[in-house]
């Protein structure tokens, strides 16, 4: 109804709106619901309700652990983003079907014994267990009950000591290289920008770090060697192959050869870089 309407009959319409809302019109046009105390107080009640959901999900989506989250019938009804690096399984193709059923994978019997004890018994368990996805790793667990089933918190510990052990190794090489003055050292992304370099690494290319993240590594190498960077490149990030191979550098005294080795760099079994040393040929 219009403004003018409910105006002239105001006892009428507000009896009217205790059962259904009643929408006024501007020039034809919705511009105001009328609705009962009621209803208001619900709808309010309602909303902080659906803001906490969405809180929630963008909760687990930015854990680095892995969340999974089952139905009483250990089906997957929801995972993060983590969960689904680990499974290399789009997590569409995860819902409503079992971790086995989903990755063609036996699910862990141990695994399995666990969720059902919580099913059980609604106690939190922590755990650790062999990955039935890459035999030889081990990961850490934490599952509890969860609405009406069992989510679970999980990291891959192996990688997670490997990955602590190398950043180990890689310090102390890098620290030895820099006193031997004998490779110098840098890092690229997978789209092949610069992320660091060392000063030797520098003095080699002849380029800063900032020139050489303005202008790329590729850039700096001679244009009859540059298929073969670019190839090697390819491999590293597409199929974790490590390279080296002789190649010529541009100079303001001409072409100098160098030896270029690329180490694909890997961080929750995702590869996420390359390494770079360099060498005098």
């Amino acid at each position: 109804m219009t403004a003018a309407e409910i105006i002239r009959n105001f006892g009428f319409w507000q009896q009217k709106a205790l059962t259904q809302p009643l929408t006024i019109t501007h020039h034809g046009r919705a511009r105001v619901m009328l609705i009962s105390a009621e209803t208001y107080q619900r709808l309010h009640q309602a909303a902080p309700a659906q803001a906490d959901a969405a809180d929630f999900d963008m909760l687990i989506e930015n854990l680095k652990e892995g969340f999974v989250m089952h139905d009483a019938e250990l089906r997957v009804v929801k995972m993060n983003r983590a969960a689904e690096a680990f499974f290399g399984v789009k997590r569409g193709d995860m819902l409503g079907f079992t971790v086995s059923e989903a990755t063609g994978m036996p699910h862990n019997l141990p695994i399995q014994n666990m969720l059902r004890r919580v099913m059980r018994s609604g106690e939190i368990v922590e755990y650790e267990a062999e990955s039935a996805l890459y035999p030889g790793r081990r990961i850490s667990l934490r599952s509890f009950p969860f609405r009406d089933g069992v989510a679970t918190f999980f990291l891959n510990m192996t990688e997670h000591e490997r990955l602590r052990q190398a950043a180990d190794e890689f310090d102390a090489a890098k620290r030895a290289l820099a006193a031997a003055r004998r490779v110098g050292l840098a890092k690229i992304d997978t789209l092949g920008r610069l992320v660091f370099a060392d000063s030797y690494f520098e003095s080699l290319t002849q380029a800063s770090t900032a020139e050489l993240a303005v202008m790329s590594l590729i850039d700096k190498v001679v244009e009859a060697d540059r298929a073969r960077v670019r190839e090697a490149f390819a491999k590293a990030i597409n199929d974790g192959q490590t390279s080296a191979l002789t190649l010529r550098m541009s100079a303001p005294g001409g072409p100098h050869e160098v030896v270029l080795a690329l180490a694909p760099l890997t961080r929750e079994l995702k590869i996420e870089g390359v390494m770079l040393a360099l060498g005098k040929a």
